[in-house]
């Protein structure tokens, strides 16, 4: 029987593109597109939306949606822009007429650490930075049309547990994962999009410098440790439509940035 190894889509530690982004983004804490192929950014402490073009990093328009919060994440589906505070609460904002028309109070708080937020199918998927055991993802769904938080969750998993399983399962497909339990213990979501051309889901942490690849029953199928050189603090993650990936980092020294990393098709 001919084992089958992993393909990864990326050459995740030599980005395509940088874009160096302006003092305002300084912060950037969440990334994402709208349906005219523009950048979503969100400064994790201003109620500012900001547009950017993929050609040159600039900022071609900015939506004032509020008062000032801790912003995590930034999402868009349907016409509608998604933005999560770290308790769970979701602002919804129309996209044509840039007015807030929408505010969620989830029964989430400020102990869940909310960072991640993105649209699937008129779901949110939530991902939660802070649980009780070292290295637990649980990534919570809000459902849009009913307008409330759903009793189950997408996915729950023991990064930690999980992680020796694969290693075994790929050793056995001649396929090899360095394990450094350490930073898997220190995993804690900081960003969440899923792929439009494969519909993994890839799940960021800055925390770590981890980037986690599932399938759609949230089995891990690969895990890969960022370099810290290319990675300051990476906060936002998202796909264009032609499955090329963008992840943002904060300026944790320097200046904040948006990696591109062109999708590998042969």
């Amino acid at each position: 029987m001919v084992s089958t190894v992993y393909e990864y889509k990326f050459d995740i530690n030599n980005p395509s593109k940088i874009y160096k982004l302006p003092k305002e983004l300084k912060e950037i804490s969440g990334l994402s597109f709208d349906n005219t192929g523009h950048l979503l950014a969100v400064n994790d402490e201003e109620a500012i939306i900001f547009k950017i073009d993929t050609i040159e990093g600039e900022i071609v328009g900015e939506t004032d949606f509020g008062k000032d919060d801790d912003y995590e994440g930034i999402t868009y589906g349907d016409g509608l822009i998604y933005v999560i505070e770290s308790n769970g609460n979701i602002k919804v904002i129309e996209d044509e007429s840039a007015e807030k028309i929408k505010e969620y109070d989830t029964e989430l708080s400020e102990k869940n650490n909310i960072e991640g937020i993105f649209y699937e199918n008129k779901r949110l998927l939530i991902a939660s930075k802070s649980e009780s055991k070292k290295g637990l993802i649980r990534i919570f769904q809000f459902d849009c049309e009913q307008q409330k938080m759903m009793d189950s969750v997408k996915f729950e998993i023991d990064l930690v547990k999980d992680a020796e399983s694969l290693r075994l399962y790929n050793m056995v497909k001649h396929f090899t994962v360095d394990l450094d339990k350490h930073r898997l213990e220190e995993f804690g979501p900081s960003g969440i999009a899923i792929d439009p051309l494969t519909g993994e889901h890839y799940i960021l942490s800055s925390r770590g410098k981890l980037l986690i690849i599932l399938n759609d029953k949230g089995k891990i199928l690969v895990i890969k440790f960022l370099s810290k050189k290319v990675f300051g603090q990476p906060e936002g993650i998202v796909f264009d439509t032609f499955g090329n990936l963008y992840i943002s980092n904060e300026a944790e020294s320097g200046k904040a940035n948006i990696l591109k990393f062109n999708r590998i098709t042969n």
